[in-house]
């Protein structure tokens, strides 16, 4: 622990003349930038998707906010703010406190009243919520059955030779070197709700390359272990019920488990730290119903929570298949990894499917009173092969055919102060991690968080999706802090450090090592340990350092036209000295009746290679989001349109196109070879509302 310490010290006196630099180029861009919030709700479900790494979390929140377009939610309900992740804690109980000394809020514009509410908050909130009276009895004001239907269809268009199918000779020769199905990719998803009580969907997709209704050819139908199944590859289902007496909530079918921090159980991806620098913590809806098409990360089985106000317990059980490739040995069967990608588009991915069954149950008892929550809880895993990694590197991973994990976790709100904290021990490995944070604000202006996490490198939780530098919570120590300060309507400054130790080997670094990320604004510093190839016996440890850099300006020329200049360059250190560059034009147009809108973008790309790689978000249909990765010197272009027929029918397209300027790959690139591309997204949404009326309520 002292040996920790005293390298965070050093990294904090590092961090410091990193900062400054920053500051300075900030400092610059300030006198050159200005901010300009759109007018639409869709604007602000851009600025969340933005700023948030996960995608799959992405897309189950922005699907609820989306529905705030045709309801908006009450911002004199502040629960139901912090479930939609409009508010955090400090906001929620300052809300609270000021309905109650006040009444109910008769317009947005009282937000400036309440403490912790900055005046980009308000406007992003002005297109979600409205103000409106709090209802005595029932929150819900209507009984109707709402459904969502979408349909979808993407494809890529380029010259691939795994979708050409060749002579039954090479493909009995090659099996796993072409696709079985066609290069479309077909998605439909179906959601219903009751009343706001029980709810319903299905999700069904189908990956390019994967088989439809079409059987594979006679010449390697043979090396298919696994039954062939017509029609989509992945299928998901559930069915919900909530708010009846004791029983709070209940899901069976495939559904998620968000509780604490995500040190003992959070099975929706949640890689790394977003972008949102004040709000390290985590903000857990303990049983949810699957919506998303990922594949790997899902449970299948039943949950219930039962219990009253202050005092609730949640049971779960689940069975859940997942891919593996399977070995077998004289003595042995067994698996060296789950894996995640979902495809089954060849023989050999196709004999991954479902070839795991990974069983899961244990128990969640909460305890709430005022501003405080304590939450204990218990999992047991069982594998139906045993995990055996590949003994190299000395790495520590989980081997096993079962493991068993209990925690705690808390969070406490004391005036403008939230701590929270989880901590959780698994059984087989006998180690103890946990994490500790705290965020608050001084004087309504000032936010500030940090957090601490340890995760010892024996700690092997397959459920854990806590904060962390990797996706892995495990073998690492890190302490995070994140400061802003509105400096006026418009501005504001943001500044935020991490670092971390990685205590024992990891992938691609053979000894402990350090690092470090800082930044202030759109100005990011990373920097990582990375090994260097063998020289005579000996391996050395070297450091990658990334230094990245965000310039946006948005404007308006007519009242229905948007445009905004965007610039990313980043800098990347490791071997050599590498640098990438995105230049990028958007434009926006909504008509006057909001049927039509449109979104398009003309970017210039420059990397000197993979490592320089840059990741920028782009406009997708709905539900639908992309972050692509540019590398090497092309145009990008996208044009993406929605019409609007009624307030139930809605239609999308994307059309997208790459050039690339030809010329030689290098470091790390898994091919010698990057083609032109052209994509078409076309999407169908269909909202119908089968049976609807109001009741009348009492309001105060």
């Amino acid at each position: 622990m002292y040996l920790c310490l005293y390298n965070f010290k050093l990294l904090v006196l590092k961090h410091l003349l990193h900062i400054n630099k920053i500051v300075c180029s900030v400092l610059v861009l300030c006198l050159f930038s200005s901010v300009v919030w759109a007018q639409q709700w869709q604007t602000a479900l851009e600025h969340y998707a933005e700023n948030n790494d996960n995608i799959d979390n992405i897309s189950e929140v922005l699907e609820e906010w989306a529905a705030l377009e045709n309801e908006p939610a009450n911002i004199n309900m502040p629960k139901h703010l912090l479930a939609l992740h409009l508010i955090d804690e400090l906001q929620y109980n300052a809300l609270q406190i000021y309905i109650k000394e006040n009444g109910a809020l008769l317009s947005l514009n009282e937000l400036v009243f309440v403490g912790g509410f900055d005046q980009e908050q308000i406007m992003l909130l002005s297109h979600l919520c409205q103000a409106r009276p709090i209802h005595l009895a029932d929150s819900v004001q209507t009984t109707a059955l709402k459904q969502n239907i979408i349909l979808r269809w993407q494809r890529v268009f380029r010259d691939d030779e795994a979708y050409k199918p060749p002579s039954t000779e090479v493909w009995a020769n090659h099996p796993n070197r072409y696709y079985i199905g066609n290069p479309n990719k077909y998605y439909l998803r179906y959601k219903a709700a009751l009343n706001q009580q029980w709810e319903w969907g299905l999700v069904a997709e189908k990956d390019p390359g994967e088989a439809f209704f079409n059987r594979p050819p006679k010449a390697i139908d043979s090396l298919i272990q696994k039954p062939y199944q017509y029609g989509f590859d992945f299928y998901s289902a559930f069915v919900s019920v909530k708010d009846k007496g004791w029983l709070q909530k209940a899901v069976i079918g495939d559904y998620h488990l968000l509780l604490g921090q995500g040190l003992n159980m959070w099975t929706v991806p949640a890689f790394g730290k977003g972008s949102n620098i004040v709000r390290a913590q985590r903000y857990a809806k303990g049983i949810k119903g699957n919506s998303s098409a990922n594949e790997s990360s899902f449970l299948r089985g039943v949950a219930a929570q039962i219990g009253s106000k202050h005092l609730s317990a949640l049971l779960f059980y689940a069975n859940t298949p997942q891919d593996a490739t399977v070995y077998e040995t004289d003595s042995l069967t067994y698996i060296e990894s789950i894996a995640q990608g979902g495809y089954h588009r060849t023989p050999l991915e196709m004999n991954k499917k479902k070839a795991l069954q990974v069983e899961l149950y244990g128990v969640a008892l909460a305890w709430k009173i005022r501003r405080f929550r304590l939450q204990a809880i218990h999992s047991f895993t069982r594998f139906s092969l045993p995990i055996i990694p590949p003994k190299s590197a000395l790495l520590h991973r989980f081997s096993g055919d079962k493991t068993a994990v209990s925690g705690a976790d808390y969070a406490y709100t004391l005036r403008q102060v939230y701590f929270f904290g989880e901590c959780s021990y698994q059984y087989d490995s006998q180690t103890f991690a946990f994490l500790q944070g705290m965020s608050g604000s001084i004087k309504d202006r000032l936010k500030y968080t940090w957090l601490f996490r340890h995760y010892p490198s024996r700690y092997h939780n397959p459920w854990a999706a806590a904060f962390a530098e990797r996706s892995e919570n495990s073998n690492e120590t890190g302490l995070y802090i994140g400061l802003s300060l509105p400096l006026s309507a418009k501005w504001k400054a943001e500044v935020y450090a991490d670092m971390f130790r990685f205590p024992w080997l990891q992938q691609r670094v053979s000894a402990p090592s350090i690092g470090s990320e800082s930044g202030v604004a759109q100005c990011r510093f990373q920097e990582k340990a990375y090994k260097l190839k063998d020289t005579e016996g000996v391996s050395a440890i070297d450091y990658y350092k990334k230094w990245a850099w965000r310039y946006r300006i948005t404007y308006r020329l007519f009242d229905r036209l948007e445009f905004r200049n965007q610039i990313d360059y980043q800098r990347v250190r490791h071997k050599a000295v590498r640098s990438g560059v995105y230049i990028s034009q958007d434009m926006r147009y909504t008509s006057a009746n909001d049927k039509w809108g449109c979104i398009g973008r003309i970017a210039l790309f420059n990397a000197d290679d993979y490592a320089a790689r840059l990741y920028v978000y782009e406009h997708d249909v709905l539900y639908a989001f992309s972050v692509p990765a540019f590398y090497q010197k092309g145009l990008r272009a996208y044009a993406l349109v929605r019409y609007k027929y009624n307030r139930q029918l809605s239609f999308w397209c994307k059309i997208a196109a790459t050039w690339y300027q030809k010329q030689p790959l290098s470091w790390q690139q898994t091919s010698n070879k990057v083609q032109d591309q052209l994509s078409i997204s076309l999407q169908l949404q269909w909202k119908p509302t089968i049976y609807k009326s109001r009741k009348k309520i009492a309001c105060r």
